[in-house]
């Protein structure tokens, strides 16, 4: 219980897992976590994908059509994403009314 709350862990990484057998704590095996149906949405998008890249000539085009100016800021979001530290959680909070 953290907080009052109950976390229930899915599986570690490899070290953690050897760390534990060798303080004598066996660990079970790795449990398959909750689907996201958001993540599945955006893993079936990528797969689906039948766009062409976008090439220098095509922005300038759009832009010159008055269209196609790229956000910088979600293209900054975009070109970072996955490159942090993040760990994923399901809270499951059934006192809560």
């Amino acid at each position: 219980h953290i907080s009052g709350r109950c976390i229930h862990i899915t599986d570690c990484d490899a070290f953690t897992r050897a760390y534990y057998e060798q303080a004598g704590l066996e660990q079970g095996q790795a449990e398959a976590g909750e689907t996201d149906p958001f993540n599945a949405t955006r893993d079936a998008m990528k797969v689906n994908s039948a766009l062409a890249p976008r090439t220098y000539e095509k922005i300038y085009r759009e832009v010159m059509l008055g269209g196609g100016h790229i956000n910088t800021d979600m293209q900054q979001f975009l070109e970072n994403d996955r490159k942090v530290l993040r760990f994923f959680s399901i809270m499951d909070d059934l006192a809560t009314h």
